[in-house]
């Protein structure tokens, strides 16, 4: 069922076995694993069910390294997250970016990419996507048929594929109305992470809900699921009081952002403005 967080008394101490703070991709696809299980799950999202800028506006910052986009406007902060925007282009991780490279401070990861791919082959029928395959190959691109210079050293083709896109608030909303065991709490806002004497197990999250709202979950089990840079706020803000933020020991969360890196390889200015956009990207209109 859904709840609306802001109607919650302040003070409400609600307990559970899972909590998943965020309600976007993320969020809603592990709350959808727990839909037939004997688990008790409160998911948490900041929003509503649409749009509403006083909530929007809680995505405020400054960003001191390299110019970024306006963090109020890139992300979405209603249930169903960014993929109320997304234009549902998908892709998979090179081998390379698992690798240990010499020179790369930090690179590679405890697992190579053939670790992921039974997930990534389960999140195609969750975004709603056609066979899983990435590579030209696999979609009769020999390498005769890809010019120069894409065809190697320094450029590599990759196949995208695109979903409908998937709005994930709309479309799995009814699963998650219906599931027994869990409830969905629109408007609630995670704040931090109150943990003991020792900073590694967390007792309670502290949540609250705008204007004024406070209230409080406990949980077995939490689930960060707020997209990078909010899943960082929350945890630097969290622990210990005047400490260095849960999971920091090493001073590692949030040093590694990276953005989509973008080309623009034309822009297309058609002399009748009304012209059908689907069009121009050889879909039918």
């Amino acid at each position: 069922m859904f709840v609306d967080a802001r109607k919650l008394p302040d003070g409400t101490v609600l307990e559970t076995e899972v909590c998943i703070v965020g309600g976007g991709a993320a969020g809603i696809t592990m709350a959808r694993e727990f839909v037939q299980s004997g688990f008790r799950v409160a998911l948490l999202e900041s929003g509503g069910l649409e749009a509403e800028a006083e909530t929007q506006d809680l995505y405020d910052g400054t960003s001191i390294g390299r110019p970024y986009q306006d963090l109020t406007a890139i992300r979405l902060r209603w249930f169903g997250g960014t993929t109320n925007h997304w234009e549902g282009w998908c892709a998979v991780m090179d081998n390379l970016d698992f690798e240990s490279r010499d020179g790369v401070r930090y690179s590679g990861w405890p697992f190579p990419r053939k670790h992921l791919e039974p997930w990534y082959r389960r999140a195609q029928t969750v975004c709603q996507l056609g066979p899983f395959g990435y590579g030209p190959d696999e979609w009769g691109i020999t390498p005769a048929r890809i010019p120069a210079p894409f065809n190697g050293p320094h450029f590599i083709c990759q196949v995208l594929q695109k979903s409908p896109p998937t709005r994930f608030g709309e479309v799995y909303r009814e699963s998650l109305r219906k599931a027994p065991r869990l409830t969905v709490y629109l408007n609630a806002n995670a704040l931090r992470f109150v943990t003991g004497r020792q900073g590694g197990d967390v007792q309670r999250l502290d949540a609250g809900a705008l204007p004024h709202g406070r209230f409080t979950v406990k949980a077995k089990i939490y689930v960060l699921a707020t997209g990078a840079v909010e899943n960082t706020r929350l945890l630097l803000s969290s622990g210990a009081e005047g400490g260095n933020g849960l999971g920091n020991d090493n001073d590692l969360v949030g040093r590694f952002f990276a953005v989509h890196v973008e080309y623009v390889g034309g822009v297309s200015a058609p002399a009748a403005p009304s012209i059908d956009r689907q069009t121009l990207n050889g879909a039918p209109g």
